[in-house]
């Protein structure tokens, strides 16, 4: 289960993730898959944030109606 939850703080907004996950043998979970995918989580909310803040995110919106060509 992956959940996001938002909350305006005074700088912006933070960003909480909530994951969990289980591969039904815990020695595995704690050694390898936690690690694994909390830098996963790391990187991507990284890029994320970085097209958010930036211009990047209108590469990935569709130009509003009557702009194309301007």
């Amino acid at each position: 289960m992956h959940d996001h939850f938002f909350e305006p703080i005074d700088v912006g907004t933070l960003m909480r993730d909530v994951f969990e996950f289980s591969s039904g043998f815990p020695p595995l979970d704690a050694m390898v898959l936690k690690p694994h995918l909390r830098r996963l989580l790391l990187l991507r909310n990284a890029a994320i944030k970085e097209l958010a803040e930036g211009e990047g995110w209108r590469d990935y919106l569709p130009e509003p109606a009557g702009v194309a060509g301007k």
